[in-house]
């Protein structure tokens, strides 16, 4: 019993060590702040944040002080074993834990956190450079090959729309992309993630992207509609964490959940995260690939809409 209450001082001593603000709770900056101290490498976004998640009960992004003393007197099976390290332990011992299948007896959650999209793209293209001009090609071959209007592709079809052989490299391409692994492609999900590789400067892509989920073109995207954008976006994210990012983004535009977010406030936040949320080989490299020059649209094209949808707005086009 002295031994117990010995350390739950010691517990409170390092809850208020960390409470620097005397707030009374512990956020992702408080979490780094000691990290850093104790001479850990530096975490990334989506470890910190995980770290949050399973000391917050309430999902408040908010770490209190009962649930942190529970965390280290009665901790979930998942935090026991979490190691910040294991990705240098992991290169140490030969194995990794890049991609979604489980390698080295270990089922880390970062797994659903690598982005393997870049992969399927250079396995898509070859040696050729992502334009424009293909993702139009390729888009308008999903909606030829979508007879159903389902808006959905199969791995034939998709063999057929990228021009390459059913090959296993293909498959593999085909499952990245196939993110709820139901053996079909989401047609949108599939052409955002081409569009985020393609030569086209970030602000071109991220209205591609507002636009192809702005289905009755009314400048503003609902609810339903910013959720399908955030995932075709970051499929490789769980869900609260886009849906950390949805809440932030309403709270920074001082907008209720009601209100549909416009076309800037989606920009805005996008890039102003864009480590978390855009692929880094190409975030910034991107513009000098940029299609500056090309003249806005007057109209903007309609976006997927079945196989009704014509052709995608343009990667370079302005929505009026």
């Amino acid at each position: 019993m002295f031994m117990q209450m010995c350390f739950f001082q010691e517990l409170d001593n390092a809850f208020a060590m960390m409470d620097l603000d005397n707030h009374g709770v512990l956020d992702e900056r408080d979490l780094r702040r000691v990290l850093d101290l104790c001479g850990e490498s530096e975490p990334t976004n989506s470890e910190v944040l995980e770290m949050v998640r399973m000391l917050d009960p309430e999902g408040s992004w908010k770490v209190r002080f009962l649930p942190f003393r529970k965390g280290f007197t009665d901790p979930p099976l998942l935090f026991r074993n979490f190691d910040l390290n294991r990705k240098e332990s992991s290169k140490a011992d030969g194995t990794s834990d890049v991609g979604t299948g489980t390698t080295g007896g270990s089922s880390g959650s970062r797994q659903e956190h690598i982005d393997k999209r870049g992969m399927a793209v250079a396995q898509i293209m070859g040696n050729r450079r992502l334009q424009p001009d293909i993702i139009k090609d390729i888009y308008q071959k999903c909606i030829q090959m979508d007879t159903q209007d389902s808006g959905f592709i199969s791995f034939e079809a998709f063999c057929l729309v990228v021009d390459r052989p059913r090959t296993e490299a293909m498959k593999e391409a085909f499952d990245i992309f196939d993110v709820d692994v139901m053996g079909e492609l989401d047609l949108r999900i599939f052409v955002v993630g081409l569009a985020l590789y393609s030569m086209s400067a970030d602000e071109d892509k991220l209205r591609f992207i507002f636009m192809m989920f702005d289905e009755e073109q009314q400048g503003t995207l609902t609810g339903d509609e910013i959720a399908g954008a955030f995932k075709a976006l970051t499929p490789f994210l769980p869900a609260y964490m886009r849906d950390a990012h949805i809440r932030r983004m309403y709270s920074g535009a001082n907008l209720s959940k009601a209100a549909g977010i416009p076309l800037d406030v989606f920009v805005k936040y996008v890039t102003d995260h864009r480590a978390e949320l855009l692929p880094s080989s190409v975030s910034s490299s991107s513009k000098e690939g940029s299609s500056s020059g090309t003249p806005p649209n007057q109209t903007a094209t309609p976006p997927y809409q079945g196989s009704a949808g014509g052709t995608p707005p343009a990667l370079g086009s302005t929505p009026r």
